[in-house]
């Protein structure tokens, strides 16, 4: 699977205890890169966590909680980055730390590990699905839709948005897959009707 904005998108405010937008700055707004971060990181917690529940030496516990603390804060997980902090500071104190300690932890990497593969298995099986379609040409009607579309944006007219939020609604799936049509979602919301247009013409060619 190959991150992208898109699944960015729907994960946002949707994995618990990450905030989203919060990790992705620090990448430089690179939400693939991110999401690839991301996921490592909950991956290799999955151990991590296994190991503090099976270790016998304080230190090397620590050790494993500093780690999830540091990388937990730099990527947006903030719950989980403070939960490890608490553990750290037990560990490093000599104070017993229970196993129910750790499986508050565990539970709350679980919980985003979950989320974020049901999301990903959504994705997934959407693109499966996509690609088993295949282009065909649009219905007139459909077509009289983007003509509508294309005056709207000749004529600089912001109603341009609202029409282009119904027909995203009745063009069939592998439509609003295409380039052409995602670009032309994201030009008219920056109202450049200009570029707009052009992603248009390049989306009713390839329908006809």
């Amino acid at each position: 699977m190959e991150y992208n904005d898109t699944l960015f998108d729907l994960m946002v405010d949707n994995i618990p205890g990450i905030n989203l937008n919060e990790g992705m700055k620090r990448f430089g707004g690179n939400k693939a890169k991110y999401l690839e971060i991301l996921s490592l990181f909950l991956t290799s917690q999955v151990s991590a966590m296994e190991q503090l529940l099976t270790l016998d030496n304080n230190g090397e516990k620590a050790i494993l909680a500093h780690s999830c603390k540091g990388a937990g804060g730099n990527i947006g997980a903030g719950e989980i980055s403070a939960m490890a902090d608490v553990l750290e500071e037990k560990y490093n104190a000599g104070d017993v730390v229970s196993e129910c300690d750790v499986l508050v932890l565990q539970t709350m990497i679980t919980d985003a590990i979950v989320r974020f593969d049901e999301i990903l298995s959504h994705v997934t099986v959407e693109e499966i699905l996509v690609s088993e379609e295949k282009i065909r040409p649009l219905e007139a009607d459909l077509m009289q839709q983007l003509d509508a579309l294309q005056v709207n944006l000749r004529n600089f007219d912001i109603g341009a948005h609202h029409t282009l939020t119904l027909l995203s609604k009745v063009l069939p799936r592998w439509c609003n897959q295409l380039d052409e049509f995602k670009n032309l979602k994201d030009a008219v919301n920056r109202f450049d009707f200009v570029i707009a247009e052009e992603y248009l013409i390049a989306l009713k060619k390839k329908a006809e």
